[in-house]
């Protein structure tokens, strides 16, 4: 029977009660825990319960992720008592006040999770009741509880965004939602039930919770979980679980395959075995063509087809995908290659709002880009707003553009720069530094607008681990790069130490807030090079 919510899902998965569907790696990459289809039914159910005579069906409760057993049968326990769970990073000391804000206007109910957890927690006690799975296990049963009922279209979960533009927000996915994005992922991977997935990504990120938590479920297919500070220690790390388990599903955000070429030695290359490794998908940022071609130059002789590698678009607000495809497929434009995602499947609508033909392609050909309008069941009702026709639609905040009916991602809107009066992408420029400098010890750049220049100068932001003299070299050798490719003389750029740049809990770099540390002053402390005219530029 099909199912019409993720209650009827999860109750479901009693049908493959052999499958053993979640594990979870120690510091070895050794399982050091399981959950089968059996445990989660079973277990879930009677924490369910415990929860439905605690809350009314409705009730928002909150989640901290951590990628534990505990979180899943918090997750699907919430689910099956017909609680609507908001999931977030564990939270410090220094971030529980934010944090706080935001879940006042969610008007959550309660806290769900193991003793260990709940009772450290800087909120404790500030404003919600708190829920221990201990008790829960101890007082359910699970023979007294009741389906809630729910309809497809109520809001199922609430998750956060990445908060890479801006602070996270909180986006309310309906049951069909979420159903819909996993039937269309299905769909274009080619999922099978002989599938093993594999995956660091944390579970508050909408790749690791949508990804290879739900997926897996719904597709009845193992997904095994090793953990996010496992690989920002040990980038490779990640590629040995894959080859050590076989995995046919993995993939990351593209600042992951940047980090693993960076760091994989040709050894710990030659002892990697991925030729089950099908889909290699890339997401979440824009998709530099010279980091995909690298990943696969030096991953071919372990296995890697290119043909496997998935460049794929998506975001919160549309659960998790929009369109992807296999192979990498690239069209130029002003000089910048850029990497197709794929083709919209039919019941995804695409528009572009603001379209401009100020570029041109490799034959010379105008292309018109503009910011991505989108429309389908994946999307949550209240990220959409109407068109003068009366559609709803989500405005996205990406810019991109078609060609031969495949959607190309060019960067975010808010992230083009006006310098000396022209219009810049700083993924481009961004994109163009870590093709040509990225074996020189670069691991992450940032282009932004210089504070408090009414022209509009640029500051360049590297992080690198080198000596004062390569790293003035690397600064000279960049500035080099974008006079000639763009014909800008950046005013200043400053070699960081690595972890400097303001991140998402996920990894990815947050931009307004690198600006705001700018302006602060926090990133003085480094290597700096003015350089706003070349011939009378002076070394600090």
């Amino acid at each position: 029977m099909k199912a019409n919510t993720l209650v009827e899902l999860i109750d479901g998965i009693w049908t493959r009660d052999d499958l053993l569907l979640y594990s979870f790696l120690d510091r070895s990459l050794e399982i050091r825990a399981r959950l089968t289809a059996a445990d989660l039914h079973t277990r879930s159910k009677v924490l369910a319960s415990y929860w439905q005579r605690q809350f009314p069906a409705g009730s928002r409760v909150l989640l901290f992720s951590e990628q534990e057993p505990d979180y899943i049968l918090a997750l699907f326990s919430a689910l099956l008592a017909g609680l609507v769970p908001v999931t977030i990073p564990v939270p410090t000391a220094a971030s529980a006040g934010q944090w706080m804000g935001t879940l006042g206007a969610l008007r959550v109910h309660g806290i769900l999770g193991p003793k260990r957890l709940v009772e450290r927690l800087p909120m404790q006690g500030q404003a919600y009741p708190v829920f221990t799975l201990e008790d829960a296990e101890t007082l359910g049963r699970a023979n007294t509880w009741r389906h809630p009922r729910r309809s497809a279209s109520e809001v199922a979960l609430i998750q956060m965004s990445s908060g890479t533009t801006a602070v996270a927000k909180p986006i309310l996915l309906s049951h069909t939602n979420i159903l819909a994005n996993l039937a269309a992922i299905v769909r274009d991977m080619q999922i099978r039930s002989d599938d093993v997935a594999l995956s660091w990504l944390p579970f508050h990120h909408d790749m690791g919770l949508i990804g290879h938590v739900f997926l897996p479920m719904y597709a009845r297919y193992p997904s095994i979980f090793m953990s996010a500070r496992q690989f920002s220690a040990r980038p490779w790390r990640w590629l040995e679980a894959i080859s050590r388990y076989r995995a046919t599903i993995s993939g990351a955000p593209e600042f992951a395959f940047r980090l693993c070429l960076n760091t994989l030695t040709e050894d710990k290359a030659e002892a990697l075995d991925l030729r089950h490794w099908r889909v290699c998908y890339s997401g979440a940022e824009r998709i530099n063509p010279d980091t995909m071609r690298g990943f696969h130059a030096r991953l071919r002789d372990s296995g890697l087809a290119d043909g496997n590698l998935f460049p794929c678009y998506g975001m919160a607000e549309s659960t998790l995908y929009v369109c992807g495809r296999f192979g990498l497929n690239t069209v130029h434009a002003n000089d910048v290659e850029h990497v197709s995602v794929g083709s919209p499947s039919a019941e995804v609508s695409l528009g572009f709002s603001g379209l401009e033909a100020d570029q041109q392609n490799e034959h010379g050909a105008p292309v018109a880009h503009g910011e991505i309008l989108l429309h389908s069941p994946s999307i949550s009702v209240a990220s959409m707003v109407p068109e003068p026709s009366g559609r709803p639609v989500l405005r996205t905040g990406d810019t991109g553009f078609l060609s031969n009916g495949e959607l190309y991602v060019t960067g975010r809107k808010p992230d083009r720069l006006k310098l000396r009066g022209a219009s810049f992408h700083a993924g481009d420029m961004e994109q163009c530094l870590y093709s040509a400098l990225g074996q020189r010890g670069m691991r992450r750049v940032l282009c932004l607008p210089e504070p408090g220049c009414s022209d509009g100068g640029l500051v360049v932001l590297i992080e690198a681990r080198l000596p004062r003299s390569r790293a003035l070299s690397l600064l000279h050798c960049a500035h080099d790069q974008l006079l000639h490719q763009f014909r800008i003389r950046a005013a200043e750029l400053r070699v960081l130490h690595p972890g400097s740049l303001g991140r998402t809990s996920s990894g990815k770099l947050q931009r307004s807030r690198c600006l705001a540390m700018l302006e602060a002053g926090r990133f003085n402390d480094c290597t700096r090079v003015q350089l706003s005219d070349r011939e009378q530029g002076c070394v600090v």
